[in-house]
């Protein structure tokens, strides 16, 4: 009798000792998933915060060379004919030494 009252607290207590270790398996579980999940929101809060840092980054940078560009007063055709004189200067192995583009805006300037 008490040989099938041991074997019946021995199985008990392994089914208790199975449900516990399923138990703290979920937990485990659920426990690195709302890691994984906040660690996830903070990756993408960053790259958020990282791609807003770069657009501002972009814009300032270019309306700071706009506005230094029209404090200055260089115009598009002055600085057409300092890059035309530059390679031109720089390559003798093209006809004129003025690209595409330079050549473009600077037959619009002279117009």
């Amino acid at each position: 009798m008490s040989r099938g009252l041991n074997s019946q607290m021995v199985s008990s207590l392994e089914q208790a000792l199975h449900h516990i270790r399923l138990k703290a398996h979920i937990l485990k579980m659920v426990k690195g998933s709302m890691f994984g999940m906040c660690l996830a929101i903070f990756q993408v809060t960053t790259l958020q915060f990282s791609f807003w840092f770069i657009y501002v980054f972009v814009f300032f940078l270019f309306f700071f060379v706009v506005h230094s560009l029209l404090i200055f007063g260089i115009s598009e055709c002055e600085i057409s004919n300092q890059l035309g004189n530059w390679t031109q200067n720089q390559s003798s192995k093209r006809e004129d030494g003025i690209p595409a583009r330079l050549r473009e805006i600077s037959t619009k300037c002279e117009l």
